[in-house]
């Protein structure tokens, strides 16, 4: 299967790299090795999985190149120049997507909003681990009172409803900006 080698090929540079700065690096690590083989064989078998691993590949490609392939700034407020840009429909105006309520190309946002999603979907991870793991190992290692404590305070924040707040923002900031963007177009 031309996964397979795809795969074979992907771990035969891995190990050639790091044995350039580790020398007798694969001879100590040969079951590791072959343990990342049959990962990505496994991997491989899996549909889910190839589609998974190509929707997430994707997603950080457009992260990374998507500001670079945007038709238009994201702050780009053509509705004040042209009113006729207030929700324009998909294919409007040469618009693909159409535009917002403050005529911006939706596309572009897109584009610019997938960066903005893949930067603090990284901090979140790179901050919430540690924090989980820290906040984890405390309560394991004092138990009772502190473990206690430690678990309410998690519950507290499992069961705030992040969709409804998300919701209610949506809901009621877009109104308010559009206003504040025509009564100041300095800002725009």
């Amino acid at each position: 299967m031309v996964l397979d080698r795809l795969a074979d090929f992907l771990i035969w540079l891995i190990v050639k790299a790091i044995s350039l700065f580790r020398k007798d690096w694969y001879v100590k690590n040969r079951s590791r090795v072959e343990e990342w083989r049959l990962t990505l064989y496994a991997l491989n078998r899996s549909p889910t999985g190839i589609i998974g691993l190509v929707l997430s590949l994707g997603f950080v490609i457009v992260g990374v190149v998507g500001p670079f392939l945007a038709p238009y700034s994201y702050n780009q407020f053509l509705y004040l120049e042209r009113p006729e840009l207030y929700l324009a429909p998909p294919g409007a105006y040469g618009m693909p997507l159409g535009t917002d309520i403050y005529g911006r190309d939706v596309l572009s946002l897109m584009l610019y909003g997938a960066r903005v999603s893949l930067v603090i979907s990284i901090i979140t991870i790179a901050l919430g681990v540690p924090l989980g793991i820290l906040l984890g190992l405390v309560a394991g290692y004092y138990g009772g009172k502190v473990d206690e404590a430690v678990m309410r305070i998690t519950d507290i924040f499992l069961a705030f409803p992040a969709l409804v707040l998300a919701l209610a923002l949506a809901a009621t900031l877009p109104g308010r900006i559009r206003e504040f963007l025509i009564s100041e177009p300095t800002f725009a």
